[in-house]
C-alpha cells in the first residue's frame, strides 16, 4: 500500500510541475496585472441577481487560470487530508 502512495504522490506531483511550468511559460515568471476598465463599473449595484452574475462572469472571464489552479489546490488538500485521516486496520 505504501508503494501505491508514493506512486500517487509522484504523479500529483509531476502533475503539479507541468501546470507550474506552462504557467511560467504563458504568463512569465510574474501572473499578469488584473485589468483596470478605466472607472466603469463591474457590475450594476441595482439588483443581488445581476451583481452575482456578472461578478461569475469577471472571475471567468478575467481570472480564469487562478481559479481553476485554486480548485487543484483545495483538491490536492481534501485529498491530502482524507490521506491523513484514514483508518489503519492491521491484519491479524
Amino acid at each position: 500500500m505504501s508503494r501505491s502512495y508514493t506512486v500517487m504522490g509522484l504523479a500529483l506531483t509531476i502533475f503539479m510541475a507541468i501546470i507550474v511550468t506552462y504557467t511560467i511559460e504563458r504568463y512569465g515568471a510574474t501572473l499578469p496585472m488584473p485589468i483596470m476598465l478605466s472607472g466603469r463599473q463591474l457590475a450594476s449595484t441595482t439588483d443581488v441577481g445581476g451583481i452575482v452574475g456578472s461578478m461569475s462572469g469577471f472571475i471567468w472571464d478575467y481570472r480564469s487560470l487562478d481559479l481553476i489552479i485554486q480548485s487543484l489546490v483545495l483538491l490536492a488538500t481534501a485529498a491530502g487530508c482524507t490521506a491523513m485521516l484514514r483508518i489503519i486496520r492491521r491484519k491479524r
